[in-house]
């Protein structure tokens, strides 16, 4: 099925080649396949017809974040979060970015500013509690998350698709991702 569907995706790609909706179906028609190179050619595909295209820009996020490529990630959701400010899918995600980066002042920021904008939010209230209690427990200049070995997990409320290798993120957003979380 996914087969004749990439074929039936490919020859519409090649009809309707200013449409980035039909080059995001065919990268995700390609991620089922295991076939990554049609994939990130078909991604970067709908990038270049539409730089902000949220849902092409999610899914580059998501896969550089499972695949622990978290500065890619950032950039990405940071990207998302200049058109979409109040983007819980986006929010969440970038502040276990900044976790994993061990930049917890940041994360705390986002994660704050999640649950200004979607209070009551159970994933950001945990993760803010999971922050702050690494932030008393580290001690001054401690050297980040890079040396700990049982980190809190932080969650986000839609889990990431299998990783994929080799997924390039966009070249650096317009807005800074400071800026994102202080707006």
């Amino acid at each position: 099925v996914h087969v004749r569907l990439h074929q039936h995706l490919h020859q519409a790609s090649e009809l309707r080649t200013r449409d980035p909706s039909i080059f995001l179906q065919l990268a995700l028609v390609a991620l089922k396949l295991d076939r990554i190179e049609d994939f990130e050619t078909a991604l970067g595909r709908a990038l270049e017809i539409d730089p902000d295209n949220r849902e092409a820009l999610k899914l580059l996020a998501d896969l550089n974040l499972q695949s622990d490529r978290v500065k890619d990630a950032a950039q990405a959701y940071t990207k998302i979060l200049s058109r979409h400010p109040d983007d819980l899918e986006a929010l969440l995600p970038l502040g276990t970015c900044f976790f994993k980066d061990g930049d917890l002042e940041t994360a705390k920021l986002v994660f704050e500013r999640a649950l200004e904008r979607h209070p009551g939010n159970t994933v950001a209230q945990e993760n803010l509690a999971a922050i702050r209690k690494k932030m008393t427990e580290q001690p001054p200049g401690g050297g980040g998350l890079g040396n700990a070995l049982n980190q809190p997990v932080l969650s986000t409320a839609n889990p990431p698709p299998a990783p994929i290798p080799r997924v390039t993120g966009p070249t650096r957003p317009e807005a800074s991702v400071e800026s994102t979380v202080a707006a």
